[in-house]
């Protein structure tokens, strides 16, 4: 169903949002596509603002990708009412919580210093949620900490992807997005294969509790970032 939905969305972006002043590459297609590739691999390197948000990004989407089997760890805790009633529960209030921070955020945007408050904020609240759940001795509070943790870990991406935007230019925005994605992904696979793997071998406890050093080690790194340079017009 999850499926259906989606296609239905695309259409609706396809024909709501048609794609305006596009340009097609006309001639050598892969010569174009290496030198977007390489200017885009350039200002990677070259950043340590963005070097920052790529490693952080490792870590936290590591810890998603591991959060996902927090209804388990609920039911150890003896959760007591319909999980699924439950879980569609949270997902409605993640996003209720998640649209109003967002509201928040667009109100007093002022720069960098703001999206990097917002992540460090979000991290650290995700640690704190996620290492409540992995304590918590009842259903109450593990599900207080799921809600902490759930309401915070997605404003990650959103965070990352505002600054990332900010921190690069039109002509290789759409690159450094895709090398940003990679980041993710070798983060859901390396991240979330060691937690996955200590709790089999450990403790879901211990898994939990090994995630909350990951959100606060992306904490910390975003934090120490030093200052970025001037953002770049778009």
């Amino acid at each position: 169903m999850t499926s259906v939905y989606m296609l239905l969305l695309g259409v609706y972006v396809v024909a709501r949002f048609p794609e305006r002043r596009f340009r097609p590459v006309r001639g050598k297609r892969w010569s174009a596509s290496w030198s977007i590739l390489r200017r885009g691999s350039s200002l990677v390197r070259a950043s340590r603002v963005i070097l920052g948000i790529f490693a952080a990004t490792f870590l936290v989407n590591g810890v998603v990708n591991a959060f996902g089997r927090y209804p388990l760890r609920l039911v150890d805790a003896g959760l007591s009412v319909d999980p699924l009633v439950w879980l569609g529960g949270v997902g409605v209030l993640t996003s209720l919580a998640g649209a109003g921070a967002l509201c928040l955020v667009r109100q007093h945007f002022n720069g960098v210093r703001t999206l990097r408050r917002g992540f460090v904020t979000a991290c650290t609240v995700g640690a704190v949620g996620v290492t409540g759940l992995a304590v918590a001795p009842g259903e109450n509070s593990g599900s207080l900490a799921v809600l902490l943790a759930a309401g915070a870990l997605p404003l990650t991406h959103t965070f990352t992807t505002i600054w990332v935007n900010r921190q690069t230019v039109s002509a290789v925005r759409a690159t450094v997005h895709s090398l940003l994605a990679q980041a993710k992904y070798l983060g859901e696979i390396a991240c979330g294969f060691a937690v996955a793997a200590v709790a089999q071998l450990a403790t879901m406890p211990v898994a939990l509790l090994i995630c909350g050093g990951l959100l606060a080690a992306a904490a910390l790194l975003v934090q120490h970032l030093g200052s970025p340079r001037p953002e770049p017009a778009p």
